[in-house]
């Protein structure tokens, strides 16, 4: 093989690593910016029911966030440990 096809073949493998590792890393801080926000919904339902305030549709939103949580939290589970 020839050493110029080596180094480019390297220095290409070099750069898609880097796209993928920084690709994965905003799909990591979107789906964290998210649980946040979902976590932050459940809490305010879970204070809401304790002060006394319940509706049906409460608990149909206290579901879908549940759901929504669960699935970002297997997201998150699902991708690589950030990088130093």
């Amino acid at each position: 093989m020839h050493p110029d096809l080596i180094r480019e073949f390297i220095a290409e493998f070099h750069r898609e690593m880097d796209k993928e590792r920084r690709e994965s890393a905003a799909g990591r801080v979107e789906a964290e910016r998210a649980l946040v926000k979902i976590t932050r919904e459940i809490e305010n339902i879970l204070t809401a029911i304790t002060e006394g305030m319940f509706h049906p549709s409460m608990k149909a939103k206290m579901d879908a966030l549940e759901a929504q949580k669960a699935g970002l939290e297997a997201k998150l589970a699902a991708l690589p440990a950030p990088s130093p």
